[in-house]
C-alpha cells in the first residue's frame, strides 16, 4: 500500500521503519496536496489526507517608526516588525506584539545597576498597552512607577522591549527596546558664534528661544580668517535625557549647510560652557557647517532651515532659519 501524493513536490508521505509509521515530509515548493492510502486488495477502500505547506518566516526584523528610541509618559510609539524572507515570500507574514518591561536603578553610591522584571506590574496596572499592529502606548501613570520603595531615592530608568512573533509555528521573533521618559515641554534653540579666541563678540549669542527664528551670518569666502564659528544649542526641556538620540536634527539644504554629530555639554548663562551647577542648562551643542558646496560664490546669499524634533513621540519641534551671506 503506498501512498500517493496529487503534488510531490508540495509534500509527500515516506515510512519510518524506527517509528513503524507513516510520516509526511514537505516538498520544495509551498500549496497543497493530496496523500492517498489505497488497499491493493481490490476492496476499493482508501484513505485522503489533504496536507498545506508553506514558506516559514526566516527571521524577525523590528524597528520604530522614524527611529524613535524613546517614549513619552502619555505617548505612543510604532513598532514596524519585518518577517524575513530568506525562503522566499513568506505564506504568513502575521506577527504577533507583546512588550516587557525592566526597572533599572543606579545605587547612588557605588553606581551598581539593579536590574527589576516589572512586565507583570505594569500589565496588572494598565501602565502601557501594545496593539497587534506594533504600536505601544504608555501611561501617563506610569511615570510614579516604582518597583520597590527601597529605590525611591535612587536615579531610575524604564526599559521597554517590544517583541514581534511569527505565527506561522517557525518559532521566529524579533525585538526593539526603547526608553520610557517624561514628555518633552518644548525644544529651546540658542545660537552662538565664537571668534579664533572662542570669544562671543557683541552680538554674537542669540538667548535662549522656545519659538521658530531667523539669524544671519556671514560667511568670508575670500577671508576665512574673519569666519565666526557658529555653534547651535538645542535644550529638550522636561524630557530629562540630554543625549543626540533625544533629538533628530536635519538641514533642508545639506549642500549649503549641515550640522555636525553634537556633543553633550553644559551651558551657563553667558554663554559659557561650564560644569554642571545653578543656572546651567544641559544640552546638545551642534557646530554648524556652512558654505559646503563650491558653488557659494560671492555677493550671494542662501537661507538654510534647520529642524529639530524630540525623539519620545511628544511631537515637540522647532526650526532656525540661518540667512548665509556669502563675502
Amino acid at each position: 500500500m503506498e501512498p500517493v501524493s496529487s503534488r510531490p513536490g508540495v509534500a509527500y508521505a515516506e515510512w519510518d521503519d524506527k517509528e513503524n509509521s507513516w510520516f509526511i515530509q514537505s516538498g520544495r515548493v509551498a500549496g497543497t496536496t493530496k496523500i492517498t492510502w489505497s488497499t491493493d486488495d481490490g476492496s476499493g477502500k482508501k484513505a485522503t489526507v489533504t496536507v498545506k505547506t508553506i514558506v516559514p518566516v526566516s527571521s524577525v526584523t523590528v524597528k520604530t517608526k522614524n527611529y524613535q528610541e524613546f517614549v513619552a509618559y502619555g505617548k505612543s510609539i510604532q513598532f514596524v516588525g519585518v518577517a524575513g524572507s530568506s525562503y522566499g515570500k513568506p505564506s504568513v507574514p502575521k506577527l504577533s506584539w507583546d512588550y516587557e518591561v525592566t526597572a533599572v536603578y543606579t545605587d547612588p553610591d557605588t553606581e551598581k545597576n539593579t536590574k527589576i522584571d516589572a512586565t507583570n506590574d505594569w500589565k496588572a496596572q494598565g501602565l502601557a498597552k501594545i496593539t497587534q499592529s506594533g504600536k505601544l502606548t504608555v501611561n501617563n501613570k506610569a511615570a510614579d512607577y516604582i518597583a520597590d520603595e527601597k529605590y525611591e531615592k535612587w536615579d531610575s530608568q524604564i526599559q521597554i522591549k517590544a517583541t514581534a512573533k511569527a505565527t506561522d509555528g517557525s518559532g521566529e521573533y524579533g525585538y526593539n527596546t526603547v526608553i520610557a521618559t517624561n514628555p518633552t515641554q518644548e525644544v529651546r534653540w540658542r545660537l552662538i558664534q565664537k571668534d579664533t579666541d572662542g570669544n562671543i563678540p557683541e552680538g554674537g549669542d542669540s538667548g535662549w528661544s522656545s519659538k521658530s527664528g531667523t539669524k544671519e551670518i556671514d560667511l568670508y569666502l575670500e577671508d576665512s580668517d574673519k569666519n565666526l564659528t557658529n555653534y547651535l544649542y538645542i535644550d529638550t526641556n522636561g524630557s530629562g535625557y540630554i543625549k543626540s538620540e533625544m533629538c533628530i536634527a536635519s538641514s533642508n539644504k545639506p549642500r549649503i549647510a549641515a550640522l555636525k554629530e553634537p556633543d553633550r555639554v553644559v551651558l551657563d548663562d553667558a554663554g559659557q560652557e561650564v560644569k554642571e551647577g545653578d543656572n546651567t542648562v544641559t544640552c546638545l551643542k551642534y557646530e554648524l557647517n556652512p558654505g559646503l558646496t563650491t558653488e557659494f560664490k560671492v555677493g550671494r546669499t542662501e537661507i538654510v532651515k534647520f529642524s529639530f524634533i524630540a525623539n519620545d513621540g511628544s511631537g515637540k519641534k522647532n526650526t532656525v532659519t540661518l540667512k548665509i551671506h556669502a563675502k
